[in-house]
């Protein structure tokens, strides 16, 4: 049961890993450019794309494997569109909340997506942030380390989905780690809930498009 529990940790972390991948290329490459070392043309800003969809690629066809992710055919029954539906609004709720009780205007992690949308052309801002981030982190933190804790100890389950969920956006204060903590529960809740990944991916997508579209309307 340890080695078990173990073994898919390693791989929790080595999927990670594997999508940090292209950001870290492309921080490599905007920092070269920065120094005035190089400048960055269509050619590297393609290169990541596609490394983003390879790895959006390897990551459901990891899930898919080990049956983190199994095929249904009422991914978006009435039942889930209100799950959905409603895990964006709580989210959204809770963020107004915890903004205004906690005087949190934005978050490290909320910047550094924000100074991303100067540099890089908005199409690959987009698979970035809207397609790559939800898929691949709800994979790791609700297909793997939620589904695997739960039959366990669900306390558990939420506890280490939500708080991993939470660090890896690197909060700096109490307002920031209230604000990713609320968003990793209502995503446990919405995949336990539902009993079907995508959903949880969907609420993430829902949340990461609205941000894309009021971050690139504000420019």
């Amino acid at each position: 049961m340890f080695w078990e529990k173990l073994k898919f940790v390693l791989h929790a972390i080595a999927l990670f890993i594997v999508y940090q991948l292209p950001s870290f290329f492309l921080g490599i490459a905007l920092a070269v450019a920065g120094q005035g070392r190089m400048a960055i043309g269509p050619v590297i800003f393609v290169v990541i794309g596609l490394l983003l969809v390879f790895v959006i690629a390897g990551c459901i066809v990891y899930a898919s494997r080990m049956g983190f992710w199994e095929p249904k055919a009422h991914y978006f029954k009435p039942q889930n569109l209100a799950i959905i539906g409603l895990g964006y609004l709580v989210i959204l709720g809770l963020n107004i909340a915890i903004s205004y009780l906690f005087n949190v205007q934005t978050t490290s992690n909320q910047e550094v997506v924000e100074a991303l949308v100067k540099v890089v052309p908005l199409p690959l801002y987009f698979l970035l942030l809207v397609v790559t981030a939800p898929i691949c982190e709800e994979i790791i933190f609700r297909g793997i380390v939620f589904k695997k804790l739960s039959p366990n100890n669900i306390l558990v389950a939420y506890l280490v989905s939500i708080v991993t969920f939470a660090l890896v956006h690197m909060p700096t204060d109490l307002g920031s780690w209230l604000v990713y903590l609320s968003m990793g529960g209502v995503l446990s809740i919405s995949y336990y809930l539902s009993k079907s990944l995508e959903v949880p991916i969907a609420v993430h997508m829902v949340n990461n498009f609205i941000a894309f579209l009021s971050i690139i309307f504000l420019l």
